[in-house]
């Protein structure tokens, strides 16, 4: 999965993947923020699923948890 990250350190846009999580500028170690970036997108996908099911609570309470993820980044 590609995920548009930008450094923290340098302020440089970068495309990352789980081969490549450094920043291209700077080559600060990004692997942390692209795993929470990721999570965040596999529980709101996840969230989605759930509310199809009519499991409303659960999916609400997915979709808090990934929205929680990335105001913590």
């Amino acid at each position: 999965m590609i995920i548009s990250i930008i450094c923290p350190v340098c302020k440089a846009s970068n495309e990352l993947n789980a081969r490549n999580t450094a920043c291209r500028r700077c080559r600060e170690d990004l692997s942390l923020l692209y795993s929470i970036k990721g999570y965040s997108y596999k529980y709101r996908l996840y969230s989605i699923y759930l509310l199809t099911l009519q499991q409303e609570q659960e999916g609400v309470n997915l979709a808090h948890v990934a929205q929680n993820l990335v105001k913590s980044i």
